[in-house]
């Protein structure tokens, strides 16, 4: 769909190219959190095939927000799950760059923060395509 995108509604081989390098970024930007297991594939996919349809400003301002509202999401859950010893004591082993315990990881769907991410990028800057 992305690519018919380009084609069909955008500027063709132009945008194309564009989409392709903002898609390598996206998966640079991505590749050592998937590489630190802190975001699954799913995740890593999305924002490729996103970046493959927005500019590269817009990759940037959703990735920074979808951190933020990454963060957010987690200490919720973690606040939720009144697990708050279990995430300092983690955070504490990431801090001192110790292995933390695998089983007391705390995980969420980063699409919902991807997401967020781009809905605040939306409403502060606008929509913007390649």
């Amino acid at each position: 769909m992305s690519i018919v995108n380009h084609f069909v509604f955008l500027q063709g081989f132009t945008s194309f190219k564009y989409g392709l390098l903002t898609a390598l970024l996206s998966f640079l930007f991505m590749i050592p959190m998937f590489m630190a297991k802190m975001l699954g594939g799913g995740d890593l996919k999305v924002l490729v095939v996103f970046g493959l349809n927005v500019t590269v400003a817009a990759l940037i301002n959703t990735f920074i927000y979808s951190l933020f509202w990454g963060l957010l999401l987690g200490v919720v859950m973690v606040l939720l799950k009144k697990q708050s010893k279990n995430f300092l004591s983690n955070t504490l082993s990431i801090l001192s760059f110790k292995k933390p315990e695998l089983n007391n990881m705390h995980t969420i769907p980063y699409t919902v923060a991807l997401l967020l991410g781009w809905l605040t990028n939306v409403t502060l800057v606008g929509f913007s395509f390649i």
